[in-house]
């Protein structure tokens, strides 16, 4: 259960089996991270054209709530250069973000989704962005 106290976000748990009867309860209460960074979802679809040719149309953007866990940066000294963006985000598991969206982090730019995994309490989304030469 999630429970929201002065803008916290908690996770609170039942140690116990609840079928058992017991003098006690135990529980277990978890602070999780705020969703206090805003990102914005960009998705494309594919639609058939008049002469029956695939072409993308882009949905309408999104807003959403997330918490920027970890932006990890590396290069690679080839010719040209390329510099790779890795960023870890949770999101509220009601959201609707797939692989293959495009996000962007305020101050960040843009990141291509690698990868949505359903974790205990969020969303977790993999992103990448990645730079030639001398962008």
């Amino acid at each position: 259960m999630r429970v929201v106290y002065k803008e916290r976000i908690f996770s609170i748990e039942s140690v116990l089996d609840p079928t058992e009867r017991r003098e006690m309860l135990h529980l277990i209460c978890e602070e999780l991270p705020p969703l206090l960074d805003e990102i914005t979802v960009k998705r494309q679809q594919k639609v058939r054209g008049p002469r029956n040719e695939a072409i993308l149309r882009s949905l309408p953007v999104r807003q959403i709530n997330a918490c920027v866990m970890d932006v990890q940066d590396a290069y690679s000294h080839s010719d040209p250069v390329l510099w790779t963006r890795k960023a870890s985000i949770y999101v509220d598991l009601g959201e609707d973000v797939k692989q293959g969206d495009t996000i962007e982090v305020n101050g960040r730019g843009e990141f291509f989704v690698t990868e949505v995994k359903h974790t205990k309490n969020f969303l977790l989304i993999t992103a990448q962005q990645e730079q030639r030469g001398a962008e």
